[in-house]
């Protein structure tokens, strides 16, 4: 029995190395062949990525989120010529999903509820077509919300687990230590003569009066819109750092909880300043009686603010101050020292007019900014040479899509609202406490952006659609987790899964 054993062994030894020599020979024949063999050493590679993704296939949605929210595709294009990743990771995720669907019966999430707000965002922007003065600029405004669309169908197809879902988590938190890191690195050494591959940039810009200095943009190019998606990114690590089970992969989420926090600072975005102060009265005051049996959570917040005010730059509290003057008693926004808090609320007033000028519909997507100068004039605002965007999300939509696109938008806040709220209370009767605890800080990354979006209009946007497909994924996770846990034997003996894991643990 031992010789037929070990002659079995043999014979499965010498196949597996009939099967390697024979693809080696398969792909290293044409190779020889060709002019220029590196082209095809990166095909084959790619194709074994591909076959790799087909087993994984919540590897290839990681790897497709980290390029989203580092802005690597664009970054490519500009900086090195390169055609795009993300065209190309989306044609790849979504057959391989279809692929596992037709050849291994792995049906994919539950995408309903995405598709039909996405198809009534999409026929408001459609709508505005027909009466849009420049239908052009609505034309790539309707590309671009597809293609931000595509991600959120994406995500809600392959985020069926909470295991997925903790997996893209830590995705954005890994890329926020990357961005993080390498602007917290670049101010305190003063490597400014570098964009680091263009993933951190600095541009020179006011700050207060007639003082300029240093304003971290990262790879988007914006201070203020770099500072929303690293709001984002805070209550998500702040989560990991106090209930992330693998308890080594703490403290990597409190790095980068450090460093998304600091760069903030170095964007001087008072927008971003506010939402984090928003956030935090938020946890504090529904966490209090947490915090109170749990002295180390408040140490550790204590530690975090302490080590940002310590390291925030000299002028971002002047800055910030700039801001009193919106105060009643202060003489208002509009006759305010600061330029740019009178030039915003100019922009927010010409959005406001515009929605009462055309209430039911808007003047049309992506309209605000060709309308301005004429409405600027109208009003008697200070006068801007150029064409001006509305800086305020809201009143974008409002001024834009009336109040048609404010009730498709309302719709959708009330399902993202409905989504964390109600499937964090299932999570936590199916005992999955892991997925309650990432549902609650998705809640906060959602207050952190509503903030921002008071001072920002509609740009870079697919990080918002990305957040919209995670939050839209959680109800399909929290219905497979109630199932698990009412199809599991009773608690009273056997074994038992420690909540949020597939890890088995003895009564």
């Amino acid at each position: 029995m031992i010789a037929a054993a070990s002659i079995a062994g043999l014979w499965r030894r010498t196949g597996a190395a009939i099967v390697v020599v024979a693809v080696g020979a398969l792909v290293g024949f044409p190779l020889s062949l060709m002019e220029n063999p590196l082209v095809a050493l990166i095909v084959v590679g790619g194709l074994a990525a591909v076959a790799v993704m087909f087993v994984k296939i919540d590897w290839a949605l990681y790897v497709l989120v980290f390029v989203v929210y580092l802005n690597l595709s664009d970054v490519a294009i500009e900086h090195y010529g390169a055609p795009s990743i993300a065209k190309l990771l989306f044609a790849v995720v979504l057959f391989l999903t279809v692929a596992r669907w037709a050849l291994r019966g792995e049906a994919p999430g539950g995408t309903a509820p995405a598709i039909a707000i996405l198809a009534a965002t999409g026929a408001v922007m459609a709508l505005s077509l027909i009466y849009a003065g420049d239908p052009a600029r609505t034309s790539d405004a309707l590309f671009s919300f597809a293609k931000n669309a595509a991600i959120t169908v994406t995500v809600t197809l392959i985020v069926v687990t909470v295991q997925t879902l903790r997996g893209v988590i830590w995705t954005v938190i890994g890329a926020g230590l990357l961005l993080g890191g390498l602007g917290t690195y670049q101010f305190l050494t003063g490597s400014f003569d570098s964009d680091f591959g263009g993933l951190s940039a600095a541009h020179v810009e006011e700050i207060v009066g007639a003082i300029d200095s240093w304003r971290l943009v990262g790879p988007i190019d914006d201070p203020n819109f770099y500072g929303q998606i690293l709001v984002v990114l805070v209550p998500l690590a702040w989560d990991r750092l106090v209930h992330e089970p693998r308890r080594w992969l703490r403290p990597v989420a409190g790095a980068a909880l450090v460093g998304c926090v600091m760069a903030i600072g170095f964007t001087y975005s008072r927008g971003a300043l506010a939402a984090l102060v928003v956030m935090l009265l938020a946890y504090v005051a529904l966490h209090a009686s947490v915090l109170l049996r749990r002295p180390v959570q408040v140490l550790a917040l204590l530690a975090v603010i302490g080590a940002v005010a310590f390291a925030a730059p000299g002028r971002y509290l002047d800055r910030v101050t700039q801001m009193l003057s919106i105060l009643p008693g202060q003489g208002g926004a509009l006759s305010s020292n600061d330029a740019a808090i009178r030039g915003r609320f100019g922009e927010m007033q010409v959005a406001w007019q515009m929605f009462l000028d055309h209430p039911l519909l808007g003047l049309g997507v992506s309209n605000y900014e060709t309308s301005f100068q004429r409405y600027n004039l109208r009003l008697g605002l200070a006068p801007r040479n150029e064409m001006r965007e509305a800086h305020s999300l809201y009143l974008e939509i409002a001024a834009e899509r009336g109040i048609l696109g404010l009730a498709v938008f309302g719709t959708l806040v009330a399902m993202l609202a409905a989504a964390v709220t109600r499937e964090r209370r299932r999570f936590a009767e199916s005992r999955r406490q892991d997925g309650a605890n990432l549902a609650g800080a998705i809640g906060f990354a959602w207050i952190g952006y509503a903030v921002t979006a008071i001072f920002l209009h509609d740009a870079y946007s697919r990080y918002f659609w990305l957040l919209v497909g995670i939050t839209l994924a959680l109800p399909q996770i929290a219905g497979r987790e109630a199932r698990s846990a009412a199809a599991a034997p009773s608690r009273g003996g056997g074994a038992r899964r420690m909540a949020g894991t597939n890890i088995a643990v003895p009564s």
